[in-house]
């Protein structure tokens, strides 16, 4: 942002505000051509002529009309409207826009749901949070994750299938933990409770109607017991390695695990920096993508019960009453980190969405963006996932 430094004489200051209006509703090449009218026009639109030639006081009335939301209004907080021009972070907002779409049609995603689902024009904008278009794509994948899983890919084209959904919104629910999304197919707005990391659906509501479900208390009891105690914790107070989630983890090996993740490993990517960050937040994502799926959905039991129903014990959850709201989730022990890494053995570097998890068994292949499981080290990167990525069985391109 910058001050404007001609600002029109104070008897002319008074037509600013409504002159604005005006041209703010007018196309960019036409505003070019009001700079050469007078410093009114040029205060109005709020742009100084010698940095882009264009009137200064119109950004601030686009801004107000293209990117309404709470990341404006913080901006706008902090920035006087009267001595500021908006029109840097107005292309800012622009290009950032641009940029994302770009991104998301060159994709094997955007390609792959192109015709089934899209994404609104607002939510492109990340209005309200910086992550809004983050979860949006992210729900994307895991919905085709599963939909390949359940060996559904070919039928997702099916017209019973295929009516064209709209992604309208995404809401942070608990800070850094759970999101709603509200998808629009028809006339029908449903709402998904998804966790932030992978984006897994630990509940749906449906309305029929203009007005998507506000309610989560019809979510199944842990988590909307949850939800309600931490909807309005401040985001800073949330530390993923020591609140959250995550402590309500189970897992074996305490001894050499953190948490289902190796503390030998742990203590190594610390001293990678950014790379280090960037292979934990996918590490956990891969924790939280592989506990047993009664931990997210389904019927609720205990982490003991899942422990024994994995084991085969499948009538222990008629035996034992479930006293606690508390949410209960357990990783298998095949599922432990070893450690998690960006290239192969041989230094090459896996597809931008891959990477492979070692786990004291195997080693699988996974999406990063969601810790999801696409491969194995037997078989590679499993053939339909070959042919919506693009790249080879080893997982490089």
């Amino acid at each position: 942002m910058q001050r404007i430094t001609l600002p029109p004489s104070v008897s002319q200051r008074k037509h600013v505000s409504r002159l604005s209006i005006l041209l703010g509703s007018i196309s960019l090449q036409d505003l070019k051509a009001c700079t050469m009218v007078s410093r009114l026009f040029r205060y109005s639109g709020r742009q100084p002529i010698i940095v882009f030639e264009l009137p200064y006081f119109a950004a601030y009335q686009q801004l107000l009309r293209t990117f309404p939301g709470a990341r404006l209004r913080n901006v706008l907080s902090a920035y006087p409207s009267n001595v500021t021009n908006f029109w840097p972070y107005f292309s800012y907002r622009i290009d950032e826009v641009v940029e994302r779409k770009s991104i998301y049609e060159a994709s094997f995603l955007g390609r792959t749901v192109k015709g089934i689902y899209t994404i609104s024009d607002n939510l492109w904008t990340s209005p309200d949070d910086p992550k809004q278009i983050t979860i949006a794509v992210r729900f994307l994948l895991t919905r085709v994750f599963f939909w390949i899983s359940l060996g559904l890919g070919d039928d997702m084209t099916q017209p019973q299938n295929s009516r064209y959904k709209v992604i309208l919104e995404a809401q942070e629910v608990v800070p850094q933990e759970i999101w709603k999304v509200t998808v629009q197919s028809d006339f029908t707005l449903i709402t998904y409770y998804v966790l932030e990391d992978t984006c897994e659906v630990i509940g749906e509501q449906i309305a029929d109607g203009i007005s998507p479900v506000t309610d989560f208390r019809n979510l199944r009891i842990d988590w909307s017991t949850y939800i309600a105690s931490r909807r309005y914790l401040p985001t800073p107070s949330v530390n993923k390695d020591t609140f959250g989630l995550l402590e309500h983890l189970q897992w074996s090996n305490h001894e050499e695990y953190n948490k289902g993740i190796s503390k030998v490993w742990l203590s190594r990517v610390e001293r990678e920096g950014d790379i280090g960050s960037a292979k934990l937040e996918v590490a956990r994502r891969y924790v939280l993508a592989c506990v047993v799926g009664n931990s997210v959905s389904g019927p609720r039991l205990t982490s003991n019960q899942m422990q024994q129903e994995f084991n085969g014990l499948s009538n222990i959850r008629d035996s034992v009453a479930i006293k606690s709201d508390r949410i209960n989730m357990f990783l298998p022990a095949h599922h432990h980190v070893e450690s998690l890494h960006f290239t192969l053995s041989n230094g090459r570097n896996l597809h931008p969405a891959l990477a492979t998890v070692q786990t004291p068994g195997r080693e699988y292949y996974i999406l990063k963006d969601n810790g999801m499981q696409v491969g194995c080290e037997e078989d590679g990167v499993a053939d339909v996932w070959m042919e919506l990525l693009g790249c080879k069985n080893s997982g490089c391109i």
